[in-house]
């Protein structure tokens, strides 16, 4: 016969004191439900429960479905940036909805260019063959028009030498290239003081200067002053020493003959002019400034004339009175 206990009181601990079952030691299997102490769920590396989440049970390669995840709160800002592996910024989004559409912004086509459909109707679409420059007649081009790949190339075009560059047409204009003389219009007015070093070209200094009353303007030499002055009776000859006035009645002395003047060379533009003189040894002095001022000593080979310049040209000579004045104005354009 074997006893049962029914409705019994046990005398001993089963009160789950301290957490541990007392007396249980010899009660094998555990009841259900009850764990023994060498239970593994009962310690710190005990399994995560069954429907738990937590980061033990969670692999670093798991594919967890997005709308499986309840988040809350902002982004972390160590998962914002640039990069593939960041979500970008709000304010920097562009939606793919807004893709060719108004408003928003233009696809490329398989060649990266925007779609011709996308393209403002006030624009319009075209196809650029060349490019192509053109300068004025002053410089060289090159490598125009480009129609591929190229550069364009501009340089100065070659000019006859002695050549300036300017206006002188005597208004607004454009400038171009003259090898005509330079107009004294365009010459700076500077103060000997500024020249310091150098030499002059004789060619730049007057020949001689006359003493007293009575000479004309650059006409050297010539007969001497025709009175008064500290030294009436001398004249400052070409080779800059003082010289004796010749002798003879001054109320009556010899005229140097009217030069002449010889245009050649071109129908147009610049021209040529030869000075003559039938006066024997008489020495020419010319101006194309004024019939007063600006005069000089004439070239063997005469002198370059502008179009529609003039010249004015006299003769002297020592003992003689200075010539008439004569004159040339070139007619060409």
């Amino acid at each position: 016969m074997i006893p049962l206990l029914e409705s019994a009181k046990l005398a001993t601990d089963l009160d789950a004191n301290l957490f541990a079952f007392l007396n249980l030691g010899a009660v094998s299997p555990p009841p259900p439900n009850l764990a023994p102490s060498t239970d593994p769920r009962l310690t710190d590396a005990r399994e995560p429960l069954p429907g738990s989440v937590t980061d033990a049970s969670v692999a670093v390669g798991a594919g967890i479905v997005q709308s499986k995840l309840n988040l809350d709160g902002n982004i972390p800002p160590a998962w914002l940036g640039f990069g593939s592996g960041f979500a970008a910024p709000g304010d920097q989004v562009e939606y793919v909805a807004n893709k060719g559409q108004p408003n928003g912004y233009a696809s490329l086509d398989s060649g990266g260019k925007i779609p011709a459909g996308q393209v403002p109707t006030a624009v319009g679409t075209g196809t650029v063959t060349s490019i192509g420059i053109t300068m004025p007649a002053q410089f060289s081009i090159s490598g125009s028009p480009v129609t591929g790949a190229g550069t364009l190339g501009v340089s100065w075009a070659a000019v006859a030498d002695l050549s300036w560059f300017g206006n002188k047409s005597g208004g607004a204009a454009a400038p171009q290239f003259y090898t005509t003389p330079l107009p004294p219009s365009l010459i700076p007015s500077l103060d000997t003081s500024i020249v310091t070093t150098g030499v002059f070209d004789p060619l730049r200094l007057p020949a001689a200067v006359g003493i007293g009353a009575g000479h004309a303007p650059g006409a050297v030499p010539d007969p001497g002053p025709s009175g008064g002055g500290a030294l009436s009776s001398d004249y400052l000859s070409r080779d800059m020493s003082f010289k004796p006035v010749p002798t003879g009645a001054l109320s009556y002395q010899p005229g140097v003959l009217t030069p002449t003047l010889t245009p050649s060379g071109n129908v147009t533009g610049a021209r040529t002019v030869v000075f003559d003189c039938l006066t024997p040894d008489a020495q020419l002095f010319y101006s194309v400034t004024s019939a007063l001022t600006g005069f000089a000593e004439v070239p063997k080979e005469g002198i370059s004339l502008p179009g529609t310049a003039t010249v004015w040209c006299y003769g002297s000579k020592q003992g003689y009175n200075n010539s008439a004045m004569a004159s040339y104005t070139n007619p060409n354009p």
